[in-house]
């Protein structure tokens, strides 16, 4: 869970679906924004605007982990090497819908 537990469930919640205090970030709410979109959208957005007030606070690298996790929660399978925090590598990764959406 590493940042993601300490630093964004707090508001997301631990299963990354959201809370009062802020919208979810898997499932429906992943799928219905970001599908069909490179994975580096998802990723520049969360870079640029979180957390909330101290947007950039992660390394590049800690914001793909965030979002390797996040991927995992969504269903993805897991690829074969680590989630590189590079446009060029986050570009190239397409969001696909989960079959419940």
């Amino acid at each position: 869970m590493g940042f993601f537990g300490t630093d964004c469930a707090t508001c997301h919640s631990n299963t990354a679906r959201g809370s009062s205090a802020a919208p979810g970030l898997i499932g429906y709410a992943l799928d219905s924004k970001y599908a069909d979109q490179p994975l580096y959208t998802y990723f520049d957005y969360m870079r640029s605007n979180m957390p909330p007030g101290n947007a950039g606070w992660f390394t590049d690298q800690e914001y793909a982990d965030i979002v390797a996790y996040l991927l995992e929660l969504h269903g993805a399978p897991a690829g074969d090497a680590e989630l590189e925090g590079t446009e060029e590598a986050l570009s190239a990764i397409m969001i696909v819908p989960t079959p419940e959406g």
